[in-house]
């Protein structure tokens, strides 16, 4: 495959993703074709909003009282289904400030390359894509695990967790009778329509993240390769002519992170409350499952595997790829501290000090700047949630 081809190869399934939810940003875009991705995006966030948020939202008022309804209510759809419309909200406001990243990613592709940085930038978009897909599956997978749940309850292959006749693809209140036909099919299939549609914003995002991460873990291993390089030059003014050269395009990676971090801390700031909230009610709704229907249980159990598989799985990658780009932007100090500088005059060997001084604090992605994106702060979240879900369990004890 050409390099050319490698944006698209990194950023094509979450480009699809986002433009069917209208929100991938496109320069010097028409303006029919603006108009209609403003159309997909109005439509889309509609029909989250009053088929599964504020009907489930009407619904858990209604419910109140009842513990195992309210959480079934809020981890399964309102709670997540909100958290995407809110991501969404933060994304779009930020949109155009992804453009000129968006851009510079396509042109690092197009620039002329030894083949070990081409190994590297491939090396990450496979990575990138891989990632993108799976996220995706999983999410799909949940969705329509629960559809095939739903569906074997009307059909009467195992019971509901209600009397009422007909159960929709979410509980929720609608002020008209759904249980007759076509009413029940539309509003069955709307609602599972739009948790699709919202699948595809909540991996989307995502996997725009990670594929921006990856592309700048490839940069910033490019430019360790140069700076490995550097020290070999036997003429000083060449020496300083690269290592100019490298410090220029640290800094413009430096300033690339600066623009991810200030899109996506705040969407990650509702992540991490998200999910220690929705691992903690999942637990707790496990807990409280009864157990009188063993197929039943099974069935829910499966769903609850792939629904935390799918957040959680989410979360790791930000993790995962977030500390990645700590080791990588270090690297940079250490391949400095590392080259053969012994054979540099005095002068030229300041320069490198001034460089391993610049580049040994990593680069790191926070969480609306109150903690930084790594796989400490996931293991942390799972302590939370489990020390919450203890909680909810002795409440529930004292109660009953």
């Amino acid at each position: 495959m050409d390099d050319k081809d490698g944006f698209e190869y990194a950023f094509g399934v979450c480009r699809k993703e986002l433009i069917i939810f209208g929100m991938w940003p496109k320069p010097n875009d028409t303006m029919d074709h603006k108009v209609f991705a403003i159309f997909r995006l109005v439509l889309c966030i509609a029909l989250n909003f009053i088929f599964i948020n504020l009907v489930q939202t009407i619904q858990l008022f209604i419910m109140w009282g009842d513990l195992f309804a309210m959480t079934d209510i809020i981890s399964k759809a309102s709670l997540p289904i909100g958290l995407v419309l809110f991501k969404t909200l933060v994304f779009i406001y930020y949109r155009e400030a992804l453009l000129p990243l968006l851009a510079y990613a396509s042109s690092d592709w197009k620039k002329p390359k030894s083949s070990l940085e081409a190994a590297n930038m491939w090396s990450n978009a496979r990575t990138a894509r891989q990632l993108s897909i799976t996220c995706l599956f999983i999410g799909l997978s949940a969705v329509n695990y629960h559809m095939a749940v739903r569906i074997c309850q009307e059909l009467r292959i195992i019971p509901g967790k209600t009397k009422v006749e007909r159960e929709l693809y979410f509980n929720a209140y609608f002020p008209y009778n759904y249980t007759e036909s076509p009413a029940y099919e539309l509003t069955f299939a709307m609602q599972y329509f739009a948790t699709v549609l919202a699948t595809f914003s909540y991996s989307g995002l995502y996997g725009l993240f990670v594929g921006l991460m990856l592309h700048l873990c490839g940069q910033f291993a490019n430019l360790r390769v140069k700076m490995d390089k550097v020290a070999k030059q036997a003429d000083s003014a060449k020496f300083r002519q690269n290592l100019t050269a490298i410090i220029i395009r640290h800094q413009f990676l430096f300033r690339f992170s600066q623009i991810i971090e200030k899109i996506f801390n705040v969407i990650f700031l509702g992540e991490i409350l998200g999910c220690t909230i929705q691992f903690c009610l999942q637990g707790f709704f496990l807990c409280t499952l009864s157990t009188e229907d063993v197929g039943l249980l099974v069935m829910y159990i499966f769903f609850m595997v792939f629904f935390i598989g799918h957040i959680g799985s989410h979360l790791f990658i930000c993790c995962y790829v977030s500390e990645r780009l700590q080791d990588e932007s270090v690297s940079i100090a250490n391949a400095a501290y590392k080259c053969q500088w012994y054979h540099l005059p005095a002068k030229d060997v300041m320069l490198l000090v001034m460089v391993i001084n610049r580049a040994k604090d990593p680069i790191q992605i926070t969480a609306g700047k109150f903690c930084v994106f790594s796989l400490s702060l996931l293991a942390q979240i799972f302590k939370t949630s489990g020390g919450y879900l203890s909680m909810l369990l002795a409440v529930r004890d004292k109660i009953t």
